[in-house]
């Protein structure tokens, strides 16, 4: 037989696997059921950042618990699950500001002849290149969308009603069906004014107490928070943790500096890479985009409630912060953020 990488382990394999690691079992019970419910990746691999002082080494801290592991996977999937909800909603957000400019100005219908320029919200003379983003390749993937949901596969979409029993799939029904980074790249192409429209009205909150930014600024801090998001949605929604040296844009210091309420974020901690490209940062963008003070407020209470249970666990001897790789002070500077643009409950 092959000698495969990772051969098939029992339970009690697995164990013994785990009690080299350094890590202690005293519940072996316990043990084997987290390990049938969570998989022992979930609940190994997702934690070596926090609790192995080199994550590509597999031994784990002295003192190391499988209980911490569990409690450190549990916390970590319960507050990523309420982020995701909020990043769904800063997604639901952009895709609806970027439909509207593209049907007031590019028109509600498309060709499938991307030169086209008559009712052609495609037409790729209505695009501008961008750093990295060819206007002819993003054109081109929303169009292989829109073929693709006419298929069978699709008849649970919006679109494909459209295309069946409408002449036309207007854009505010196409970002519907379309994954949220295409809509950033659809975004990214677009001519600057048009790119103004949609960035400042999805910082328009915000925009009223920092009126010093520049247009580019605002639009790149719009598709560098956004793009955060995306892959902060996609590592959540899939159940693992996402570490900034896997994203390659990040948030510009000069412009969170005009952005954010005074005190939110020191020169200091933007070194050490907090709100950088990190979970901070993603915190940071959603708050930062969100114009209303419900949801933002209700975001707030419900991340604090949160933060707040999942601190009194024993996670041998890291904190919930750490766990989740948050500053210290990150519920104040959420809070400094919405009184900035909204003012004390």
């Amino acid at each position: 037989m092959p000698n495969y990488d990772k051969p098939y382990k029992t339970y009690p394999e697995m164990l013994a696997i785990l009690r080299s690691r350094n890590i202690i079992i005293t519940n072996e019970e316990y043990a084997i059921e987290a390990l049938s419910s969570l998989s022992y990746y979930d609940l190994i691999n997702g934690n070596k950042q926090i609790f192995c002082a080199d994550p590509k080494n597999d031994e784990f801290f002295a003192e190391t618990t499988f209980e911490s592991l569990y409690y450190a996977y549990t916390a970590q999937y319960s507050i990523h699950n309420l982020v995701l909800k909020y990043i769904i909603y800063i997604e639901k957000s952009f895709k609806t500001k970027l439909s509207h400019v593209v049907a007031e100005n590019l028109g509600v219908s498309h060709s499938p002849i991307l030169t086209a320029n008559t009712n052609n919200y495609l037409c790729i003379h209505s695009y501008a290149d961008s750093k990295k983003v060819k206007r002819l390749t993003v054109l081109k993937t929303l169009l292989s969308n829109i073929n693709k949901l006419g298929g069978n596969d699709s008849r649970h979409t919006c679109s494909y009603y459209y295309i069946k029993n409408k002449n036309h799939i207007p854009p505010w029904i196409l970002v519907k069906d379309i994954s949220f980074y295409p809509a950033i790249l659809w975004y990214r192409i677009l001519l600057s004014n048009y790119k103004s429209t949609v960035a400042k009205s999805l910082l328009s909150d915000t925009l009223q107490h920092s009126p010093i930014c520049t247009d580019d600024e605002i639009k790149d801090f719009v598709f560098n928070a956004l793009h955060i998001l995306s892959k902060f949605r996609n590592a959540f929604a899939h159940g693992y943790r996402l570490s900034s040296d896997k994203i390659n844009v990040s948030l510009s210091f000069q412009t969170l500096r005009k952005l954010l309420p005074p005190g939110v974020l020191t020169r200091s901690e933007y070194k050490k890479s907090i709100g950088k490209n990190d979970f901070t940062a993603a915190l940071f963008s959603i708050f930062v985009m969100t114009n209303d003070p419900i949801v933002a407020n209700t975001f707030l209470n419900e991340l604090r409630a949160q933060i707040t249970a999942y601190s009194k666990l024993n996670y041998s001897g890291k904190t919930i912060f750490e766990i989740l790789g948050l500053p210290d002070q990150i519920i104040s500077k959420i809070e400094k953020i919405n009184e900035g643009k909204f003012g004390r409950k």
